[in-house]
């Protein structure tokens, strides 16, 4: 994905064009200039054809970028 995430609100919407849950960031959505939208794994999509839909597939790449993306809060490798 070309620009910098700035905030952590996302929503998995599915395509159209491959029947798939894809990750779009919360700030593409919100600007309703934007034609098209494009997941973290990089797939574009027109805005208008997105739909929230029941899950169906869930889109591997966009499911890696989100987990590289989220903080790491986890206990491990913290000594006493």
């Amino acid at each position: 994905m070309a620009e910098q995430l700035t905030t952590r609100a996302v929503e998995w919407l599915m395509s159209p064009y491959d029947q798939t849950w894809h990750v779009f960031p919360g700030e593409q959505l919100a600007d309703q200039t934007r034609p098209f939208i494009e997941a973290l794994c990089g797939h574009s999509v027109p805005v208008k054809l997105v739909e929230h839909t029941p899950p169906d597939r869930l889109c591997p790449p966009c499911v890696r970028a989100l987990g590289a993306w989220m903080p790491d809060v986890t206990p491990w490798g913290m000594g006493d």
